[in-house]
């Protein structure tokens, strides 16, 4: 699209279905008609709500400020309570985000799955092309499994040195790694109150995301922190 690298080889409209799928599992809450991304569904929860400042930023940028998409409910779950609003979400007290043990148990309760734990996987032999066997390390006993289909989900970097120490030379693996980088602004608004949002985050804004300036830099998403900073002064808490 900008005319410096080769795009991806799949467009948005042929993956859209399964992000809209996992979003269901996950019960994901959030707004209906973006623009930038068109949805197939709506999210499986409405969206949390927004605080004064949202409201100012939705109101100017209508298509381009939405609430955020988030995996913490805004309506109780069949597994999980709503969202308690405290911004401890890194650990959440009442397990209302998501994770798989809160939600997709019943997966381990199948017993054709078994979950093995301190299992360190060192490399991954193919057959035919494909492959067939992982060889891993096991309470110090090595352990090779071997399965029909084998997918590693070791993260970016975990994946990419499972395959180096393979044997695996393809020059793409693990090429183009990079971070993110974020940066926190603070705006004092006058006379216009915070913090009456319904989540730790509230909104996503999408004004530097796009444009003819991404064939000189890089896009940046903005969100809108709803967690109030507390001062650890005596008495100014």
């Amino acid at each position: 699209m900008y005319k410096l690298r080769v795009d991806w080889p799949v467009s948005y409209d042929e993956l859209e279905p399964f992000y809209s799928e996992v979003e269901t599992i996950m019960s994901v809450s959030g707004s209906s008609g973006w623009v930038l991304s068109p949805r197939s569904i709506d999210f499986p929860q409405p969206p949390h709500n927004f605080n004064n400042p949202d409201k100012l930023l939705k109101k100017a940028l209508p298509n381009l400020y939405y609430s955020q998409p988030t995996a913490r409910p805004r309506r109780t779950t069949k597994n999980r309570p709503a969202c308690c609003a405290t911004g401890t979400c890194h650990l959440c007290p009442i397990n209302s985000k998501f994770t798989i043990q809160n939600e997709m148990l019943h997966l381990y309760q199948d017993r054709r799955v078994k979950l093995l734990l301190n299992a360190d996987v060192q490399t991954v032999d193919s057959e035919g092309g494909t492959l067939k066997y992982v060889n891993a390390r096991v309470n110090d006993e090595s352990i090779t499994f071997q399965g029909e289909v084998i997918c590693l989900g070791a993260n970016t970097l975990f994946n990419a040195a499972i395959l180096l120490r393979s044997g695996f030379t393809n020059p793409n693996i693990g090429k183009g790694l990079h971070e993110q980088a974020s940066v926190t602004v603070v705006v004092m608004l006058n006379d216009i109150d915070n913090y009456q949002g319904s989540s730790s985050i509230t909104g996503h804004g999408y004004m530097f995301y796009d444009g003819v300036f991404r064939r000189e830099r890089a896009g940046c998403l903005v969100e809108y922190s709803n967690v109030p900073t507390l001062r650890f002064e005596k008495n100014k808490w």
